[in-house]
């Protein structure tokens, strides 16, 4: 089950939209944050079918807190995009920006995770006998896969205009 968590949060992110269809009919962004979560819970199924699951499960009481607020932070932003509580009305070309920066997201995810191969796990671990890859985009970044994680599960808030809800995300993502 560990292995489908990611898909399963990526699909979160787009659950409160039916409930609020009112609001987002006139609005073309929130079609791409629908496409673009669905994409990512379609690389996140992909991973979780093809990857073992190597992780283990983290007891950490501050995971557990962030992974139990991540989603209610979610439903705050889009509750703040439907009732415009403190939401920011973002222009069209940062809109985009934002749709470029979650694409390119998903194809390092999988990028790194193809890269690693038998050495991908859910949880940053250090394999033993492991080598360090530093090919691909780990010439880059450190871990990019993580990297690709912490934007696409904050972008639902930010995209939706909510400052208060992407600030939720982001640091709950991190500390998960």
């Amino acid at each position: 089950m560990k292995q489908f968590s990611m898909a399963i949060a990526a699909l979160m992110t787009i659950v409160p939209a039916p409930f609020m269809m009112d609001s987002i009919s006139s609005d073309p962004s929130i079609t791409m944050l629908i496409i673009i979560a669905l994409g990512w819970a379609g690389v996140e199924f992909y991973i979780g079918y093809s990857k073992s699951c190597k992780g283990r499960v983290l007891s950490h009481a501050l995971v557990k807190i962030c992974r139990m607020v991540w989603p209610l932070f979610i439903i705050y932003s889009w509750l703040d995009y439907h009732n415009s509580w403190t939401r920011l009305y973002l222009p069209l070309w940062f809109s985009n920006i934002l749709i470029l920066i979650c694409i390119l997201a998903l194809v390092m995810r999988v990028w790194a995770v193809i890269k690693l191969g038998e050495s991908f796990s859910y949880d940053v671990i250090s394999p033993q006998g492991g080598i360090l890859i530093t090919t691909g985009p780990y010439r880059f970044i450190r871990h990019p896969a993580y990297l690709a994680i912490c934007i696409l599960g904050s972008f639902p808030g930010l995209f939706l205009g909510s400052i208060l809800g992407f600030i939720g995300m982001l640091t709950s993502t991190i500390f998960t």
